[in-house]
């Protein structure tokens, strides 16, 4: 017999965990299932050996007071840690200071904040979910090898991936289908010495690149010289059937190559260790003006991507939708602490 759920929300990066949460915390039975063999979506970190890389999201900022709350308690917690390096921007002729904004990241990587709030919930990982299915009593959710049904199901994915699950005829089709994804490669680089680089961070407006980072200097990572670099949208989606040794050479090229014009007299160290990794839909083309997106017959779809990307959107967009469903009023968010997200 299927297992009984109010809620299966399927997904577990930022939005899909924060909602999750929330609802659990509120009272209902939730299961959340993911297809990856761990939480955090686009909010990851890749070890190998003493190696350590953020090869998504590199870090988060907060404008929101509720977001602060949370954010609050996860530094006095210790997931979270204000990452102080230095940031600029190059253009290709002029280094700039980028904004002084806080930056935050995930302690010891990414991951760390997305495993804490799932710590209390039922989860299931590398759950490949095939179909789902409705009817008088609700949502049947089919597995590749069991099911379960439940009232609501709530998609936390880049639209592309919702609209592979939403039955072909379904309401919400045309709106995920119309969502536009752009792709980014991720390049990992573990280098014998530091890099003679300005900055622990720069956003480069010069192709192939978009973003340079030393991941080493971030706070809570192991010792050495770990390096993640980040191809431009444009340049991606016109690779993005490049094989990833190929995507390695380029973007390892055009790192040393940034070094050069940087630092015309300095040695390059030797590079020890290298991967890459496309993440097909890294960010919103364009941003939605919607928090989530909802059907009369209780499947929703939620993400950073209608929030215009970055974590606090994915954030933003889970809660929205977990107050909606909790009978509050949806437009609001209720301070983290009264809704015991992270605790």
């Amino acid at each position: 017999m299927d297992e009984q759920w109010d809620v299966v929300v399927i997904g577990a990066g930022m939005a899909g965990v924060t909602y999750a949460r929330t609802v659990h915390d509120a009272g209902m039975r939730v299961l959340l299932l993911e297809r990856a063999r761990g939480v955090g979506g686009r909010m990851a970190t890749r070890r190998s050996g003493t190696a350590a890389w953020d090869h998504g999201a590199q870090y988060f900022t907060v404008t929101h007071p509720d977001f602060h709350t949370l954010v609050t308690d996860w530094v006095d917690d210790g997931l979270a840690a204000i990452w102080p390096g230095r940031i600029c921007s190059w253009d290709g002729e002029a280094l700039r200071s980028s904004s002084p904004a806080i930056r935050y990241v995930g302690v010891p990587g990414m991951t760390a904040l997305c495993k804490a709030m799932c710590a209390p919930l039922p989860h299931l990982l590398h759950c490949e979910v095939g179909s789902l299915e409705h009817d008088q009593a609700g949502w049947r959710i089919r597995g590749e090898t069991r099911s379960w049904r439940a009232q609501r199901v709530v998609l936390a994915m880049p639209p592309q991936q919702a609209a592979a699950l939403l039955p072909q005829a379904h309401a919400l089709q045309r709106a995920v289908q119309l969502a536009e994804m752009l792709p980014t490669w991720s390049v990992l680089l573990r280098f014998a010495a530091a890099l003679p680089l300005p900055a622990e961070g720069m956003f480069v407006n010069h192709e192939p690149l978009s973003w340079v980072a030393n991941n080493s200097s971030k706070p809570g990572r192991p010792e050495g010289h770990d390096w993640v670099v980040h191809a431009s949208s444009v340049w991606s989606a016109a690779h993005r059937d490049l094989p990833p040794g190929e995507v390695c050479e380029v973007l390892e090229l055009a790192l040393l190559d940034l070094c050069r014009q940087l630092a015309p007299a300095a040695e390059m160290p030797a590079l020890l260790e290298r991967h890459a990794h496309l993440w097909r839909h890294a960010r919103p083309a364009q941003a939605s003006q919607r928090a989530y997106l909802e059907g009369e017959d209780g499947l929703a779809v939620i993400g950073d991507w209608l929030q215009g990307g970055r974590v606090e959107g994915a954030f933003r967009s889970g809660v929205a939708l977990a107050r909606h469903h909790c009978g509050l009023i949806e437009d609001l968010i209720e301070p983290a602490d009264s809704l015991n997200i992270g605790k």
